[in-house]
């Protein structure tokens, strides 16, 4: 959502209006090795989209709006190579590797809890 929050507020800074609602219906998955690929197929149209709207915004000398964007790529680029490392390990290490993933995940959490605690 973070994303979304800052191309909301650039464009009432420009006097522009918001309307916030989904772009396309919620596509439920129970395949867990389907998610990261679908997750992946979603970063690639934003990387596109952002890139089209940075050049539209340059053209239009934007350079703040411009700015914006290409930090959205540059996040979008990341969040891609991570599903792509994902996907690599389940291809690797099969349904293994997500349930080891979770354990790790829950360990983590719980350690951070521990430390919060007085």
């Amino acid at each position: 959502m973070l994303h979304i929050e800052k191309i909301a507020e650039r464009i009432l800074f420009l006097k522009g209006d918001v309307e916030l609602k989904a772009s396309r219906e919620v596509e439920k998955l129970h395949d867990v090795k389907a998610m990261p690929q679908a997750a992946q197929t979603l970063e690639e149209q934003s990387i596109r989209d952002y890139n089209n709207w940075a050049i539209q915004c340059s053209a239009h000398a934007d350079s703040m709006s411009k700015k914006l964007f290409e930090e959205l790529v540059m996040d979008e680029e990341r969040h891609y190579a991570q599903y792509d490392n994902e996907l690599e390990n389940v291809a690797k290490y099969g349904n293994e590797y997500l349930a080891l993933q979770s354990i790790e995940r829950s360990k983590t959490l719980s350690a951070t809890v521990a430390v919060k605690k007085p």
